[in-house]
């Protein structure tokens, strides 16, 4: 995870209102300025913050999803323990369940 600074985090919210505030074509002619060119030009260090956001966001959007699949089948695992729990085992119209749940988390 990126640890951000009090200065990029001044510097991305900079970018948001400016970003915001124009459109594309003034920000093509600002890029493309000479003074901005050259600064860059200059700093090849470039540790690209928001591109790295940006992925990381992606990526933790996609290990939420999944997260919450997990959770939804746990509960309704958990359910179907219940069930099993609160009744005779051996009782022929709860054993398929208990059988499912052995066998799905490998407890045999």
């Amino acid at each position: 995870m990126i640890t951000l600074s009090h200065e990029q985090l001044d510097k991305i919210n900079l970018l948001d209102k400016l970003f915001a505030s124009v459109g594309v074509d003034q920000l093509k002619q600002l890029v493309e300025s000479e003074q901005i060119v050259s600064r860059l030009k200059g700093t090849e260090d470039n540790p690209q913050i928001i591109l790295n956001l940006v992925h990381e966001y992606d990526v933790m959007k996609l290990d939420l999803m999944n997260a919450k699949a997990e959770i939804v089948t746990l509960k309704s695992d958990f359910q179907a323990l219940i069930k099993v729990l609160h009744a005779d085992v051996f009782t022929p119209r709860y054993n398929q369940d208990f059988n499912n749940l052995k066998s799905k988390h490998g407890v045999y």
